[in-house]
């Protein structure tokens, strides 16, 4: 459970008005500042929770609230077996604020440390990850690479991918 200082820490982190959340509409708030944040997920994850967090309510609202001070809107997945969370929030600066602010921060005996999740990269989902390749692709290397010609000489079969099926044609010098 919580220790005095660690109580302490999170009082001090949770009434710091010099920490609030950022606004987008504040007067002189540049298009050219939000570019710098375009990058950037909105998305953190929090390593080295302590369990309580996973059990105790009180701790997962305390938790939750030093969060919840950047984005009021921020929603948590938690991952017990890596003690670990995922915090989403509203936008890529909220979640650079926060991250600036919490990493690393004491939290029940353990040094919570926050990451920013991994972006999605918009150009490489149009593409063809070589891990969704299909099973017959794969399968076309191995053969090609495997497997003899049936004279036994060495040469190697050259594999065609039509229809879902396999066709084999060797291709023999002899």
């Amino acid at each position: 459970m919580a220790d005095v200082d660690d109580a302490e820490d999170i009082n001090a982190v949770l009434n710091d008005d010099n920490l609030s959340s950022p606004s987008h509409n504040e007067p002189g708030t540049d298009a050219r500042e939000n570019m710098y944040f375009h990058d950037l997920p909105d998305a953190l994850i929090v390593t080295n929770i302590d369990e309580c967090i996973f059990d105790d309510v009180k701790c997962k609202v305390e938790f939750e609230s030093l969060f919840r001070k950047y984005d009021e809107t921020a929603s948590f997945l938690y991952l017990r077996s890596f003690r670990r969370a995922r915090v989403n929030f509203s936008t890529p600066e909220m979640a650079a604020t926060a991250r600036i602010h919490l990493h690393e921060l004491e939290l029940y005996g353990k040094r919570v440390k926050c990451y920013f999740a991994q972006p999605k990269d918009e150009e490489s989902e149009n593409k063809d990850p070589h891990y969704l390749k299909s099973l017959s692709f794969y399968i076309h290397i191995y053969l090609y690479e495997h497997t003899q010609c049936m004279v036994g000489c060495g040469c190697l079969f050259y594999i065609l991918h039509h229809v879902q099926f396999l066709f084999f044609f060797p291709f023999c010098f002899h």
